[in-house]
């Protein structure tokens, strides 16, 4: 009988040992040197001019709500337009101080967390490392992101929440256990009361999850009605004023008529955040997802997998623009959508560079030259928000010489008692 030697028994040398430890903390070092600097390029993106716009008009109110007491916050909200979980994560933040450059760098770190959580989303989802990095960097640079880092608003950590849901769900197909699935209910949850909106991305994600699990999916449904149980007392202790805004809304009317075409124009044009190169970056993301399924065709797995995204961006957007209606509708509804799509580009570039590296630089170049005029100006001046010709330090000048430090002022908007707020 012969007997042959097999290379898996031959132990490893020191020296072959040491050659592998020296080479995985290498990629390590180079994986987390890429990931830092990805967030210091979001990071000072987000930062330039930061405390150069006046305060808008709804960031007087976020200072001004969030500045009531713990139950003031929580009542106000049951009336107001959204859930009180960022202005209860807020409230503490102003304890810091109130000029605008701090109080704005909350919605700052929210917006820089989502870059390297873009690149685990990612990764989970396809685990092709170069189309990670084009998530990440499309995420730190992409204007939309950019733009309401800057506002004191809860979109930033909406799409937060949204991406540890999607990571969270990623989890749970790729074999994780209940964890994963806590995962997607806590962070379900908190994308519910900081943004009503986000009920249709989680829709979306769920519909994914069903459609692409290969075992039992009661596990999914089981996340999902715990997380619709745990929502059902905030709305009915905010039914009322949530009905009350339903009813007043629908009693507007439109001062432009909205064709369908004009509403799809400017659904794209939000999504893409297309605001200074006249319709050519919204139209330039439109080729690159186009193209790139026809260059070649994605197999099935690819298929189904572009689904989670796709289908996400479908539901999100869809229902937020036929819940906003025309007679109200505004980039800024659009935000939990903006990381699916990111993530759909992201595969496009990718699926593109396999042609060579060429059509991945070419692609990427004229994004960014399209998207120039944008984010040179358009991000920074917050042309967007309602602002108008106003001084925001005019209701303190008024007061001043009137009230005493002691004297509680009563204003009848939240922002003008923000605003107030700030020079106090």
């Amino acid at each position: 009988m012969s007997h042959r030697r097999t290379t898996d028994s031959v132990p490893l040398s020191v020296t072959d040992r040491c050659s592998l430890f020296i080479g995985h903390c290498s990629l390590i070092i180079v994986h987390w040197s890429l990931v830092i600097l990805t967030c210091l390029v979001a990071l000072a993106l987000r930062l330039h001019r930061l405390a150069e716009p006046l305060m808008r008009w709804d960031e007087g109110w976020s200072v001004a709500h969030a500045s009531r007491s713990w139950l003031e916050v929580i009542r106000i909200a049951s009336w107001e337009v959204h859930p009180p979980l960022f202005y209860l994560l807020f409230k503490p933040w102003l304890t810091l101080g109130r000029n605008v450059f701090l109080v704005r760098f909350f919605p700052v770190a929210v917006g820089v967390l989502a870059v390297p959580l873009v690149f685990q989303v990612a990764m989970r989802w396809l685990g092709r490392r170069r189309l990670a990095w084009l998530a990440a960097g499309l995420a730190a640079i992409a204007p939309a992101f950019v733009y309401y880092a800057q506002v004191v608003r809860m979109y930033p950590l909406v799409v937060l929440w949204l991406l540890l849901a999607t990571w969270a769900l990623l989890r749970w197909l790729s074999g994780g256990g209940r964890w994963a699935l806590i995962g997607l209910v806590a962070a379900g949850l908190a994308g519910l009361y900081t943004f009503y909106y986000a009920a249709w991305a989680l829709l979306g994600l769920y519909a994914y999850g069903l459609i692409a699990a290969r075992r039992s999916r009661k596990g999914l449904l089981a996340a999902g009605a715990v997380t619709l149980g745990l929502y059902l007392p905030w709305l009915a202790y905010a039914g009322m004023g949530m009905l009350q805004r339903v009813t007043q809304a629908a009693s507007v009317e439109t001062i432009m008529p909205v064709t369908p075409w004009g509403l799809l124009v400017s659904t794209w044009t939000a999504l893409t955040f297309d605001f200074g190169s006249g319709g050519w970056a919204a139209l330039m993301v439109l080729a690159v997802l186009i193209a790139a399924p026809l260059v070649r065709r994605p197999d099935r797995k690819e298929s189904v997998r572009l689904l989670m995204p796709g289908l996400t961006l479908l539901t999100t957007t869809g229902g937020i623009v036929l819940a906003s209606g025309a007679y109200f509708f505004a980039p800024r509804l659009l935000t939990p959508a903006v990381p699916f799509l990111v993530l759909l580009l992201a595969w496009a570039l990718d699926w593109l560079g396999r042609l060579g590296k060429s059509a991945l630089v070419a692609s990427l170049i004229g994004l960014l030259v399209l998207f120039w005029p944008t984010s040179s100006r358009f991000v920074y001046d917050k042309s967007l928000e309602v602002s108008g010709s106003f001084d925001p330090h005019e209701y303190h000048a008024l007061l001043s010489e009137r009230a005493r430090p002691g004297d509680f002022v009563f204003f009848n908007e939240l922002a003008l008692a923000g605003w107030y707020d700030m020079d106090r």
